[in-house]
């Protein structure tokens, strides 16, 4: 591993390294940036992507194609040793889940009701 490794959290149907044309990349509020550089130490191995503290809306992570910011392990971890576009990201590390609860989704608790 390498101070110019990146980590890309990939959303959409399309693959690590691929012409990127139904793939964008997720955009959780609070995240830093994607792709991410590797954190440069003697390691290299750790990638401080931010703290997200929102993960979409209900009414548009609950369908068959979720935006880039819903929660939900519709995502891929795609890895580059030096990247310049976002074809570089070749590799594919597997897939990524964000859980947590929608930024929208509220629940009503009614006395005497199912």
């Amino acid at each position: 591993l390498a101070a110019t490794n990146r980590l890309f959290i990939a959303s959409g149907a399309g693959s690590c390294g691929s012409a990127w044309a139904s793939t964008a990349a997720a955009s959780f509020e609070g995240m830093d940036q994607n792709p991410q550089l590797v954190t440069d130490d003697t390691s290299d191995n750790q990638y401080a992507m931010g703290l997200v503290n929102a993960a979409g809306g209900f009414s548009i992570c609950s369908v068959a194609d979720p935006a880039p910011s819903c929660i939900g392990s519709h995502y891929r971890l795609c890895w580059s040793s030096d990247s310049q576009v976002l074809s570089d990201f070749r590799v594919d590390l597997g897939s990524f889940a964000m859980a947590g609860p929608f930024a929208t989704y509220a629940i009503a608790c009614i006395l005497g009701q199912v």
